[in-house]
């Protein structure tokens, strides 16, 4: 597939996940509906540095939501972990609708996030409609880089997965492990010549980085 779409419904809060093929029109796999920490969502923006994503509320007052990609399993459906949320302050001139959200990334820019929110606003306050917060603490640590699957070695699939993944190996035996988008060590696998069946059973949902050798590449546990 060809990357991951994350859309804000608005409906209950819920974050809506898809994985699109890029090479074919109209082909999509919905990887999951994940709830947010509020029961209304209006904008996203996902930090790629830190591998947090930022949701944007405007319900009972406006609140931006920092996730990462974990999820936890509350009344039978699957919820994003919420690492901090920050109370935004309502304009004084009216207009507290606020509907669009984007910041930078923090790894790429040290000392200069900025965070960006829109209004939906008309008339004279339209001049007003875009605000801007910099600097501004971005939460998170850096993830890790240089995630490439331009590698003849490794077959790895499926993916998603739900909880074996199969990695085909026409390379040396390799230490093969898994991190978080923190960069957070999940687990270490030996990767022998051949086929080999990897159980992510333990795994929680969400998005991790497999590495073996010079081999990188981005998989997605989906239940």
């Amino acid at each position: 597939m060809g990357g991951l779409v994350f859309v804000a419904h608005q409906y209950l809060g819920q974050i809506w996940v898809f994985d699109i093929n890029k090479n074919v029109n109209n082909d999509y796999v919905l990887v999951g509906i994940y709830n947010s920490n509020r029961q209304e969502s209006c904008g996203l923006s996902f930090d790629r540095s830190t591998g947090l994503l930022y949701i944007l509320h405007n319900i009972d007052n406006n609140f931006l939501e920092v996730c990462d990609l974990s999820v936890t399993l509350v009344n039978n459906q699957y919820k994003l972990n919420t690492v901090q949320e920050f109370n935004v302050t309502l304009p004084t001139n009216g207009g507290n609708n606020i509907e669009g959200v984007a910041v930078s990334p923090k790894c790429d820019m040290p000392n200069q996030q900025t965070v960006w929110l829109v209004r939906d606003v008309s008339g004279p306050q339209s001049n007003n409609a875009l605000k801007e917060f910099r600097p501004f603490g971005l939460v998170g640590a850096c993830a890790i880089a240089g995630v490439s699957e331009e590698n003849s070695a490794f077959v790895v699939a499926p993916n998603p997965v739900e909880n074996v993944l199969f990695c085909q190996n026409t390379a040396e035996q390799v230490t093969a492990i898994i991190y978080n988008l923190q960069g957070k060590e999940i687990g270490v696998f030996l990767i022998e010549p051949g086929q080999n069946q990897l159980d992510l059973s333990h795994l929680d949902v969400g998005i991790y980085v497999f590495k073996a050798g010079a081999f990188t590449q981005k998989i997605i546990v989906s239940r």
